[in-house]
């Protein structure tokens, strides 16, 4: 999860593939690049995205029988 969002709430990252400009001020070899992507076939991490399946978050949500931010209700 390196470079990820400090929330935390991105379970599982929608991805791009890995570019050289995205590392351009590391200086990468056309063999270190080559590497990248074998290790990371199905490309990085892109934080500027949702995550895969990603809802928005309910604050103090509640699991019944409040009404209020109720996700769902434990007593039914």
């Amino acid at each position: 999860m390196a470079d990820g969002p400090v929330s935390a709430g991105i379970l599982k990252c929608q991805e791009k593939p890995v570019t050289a400009a995205d590392y351009r001020t590391l200086g990468f070899t056309l063999a270190e690049a080559t590497r990248l992507n074998a290790i990371f076939p199905g490309g990085m991490c892109d934080w500027k995205q949702t995550g895969v399946g990603q809802v928005p978050l309910v604050r103090f949500a509640s699991f019944g029988p409040s009404p209020a931010n109720r996700v769902f209700d434990v007593t039914e």
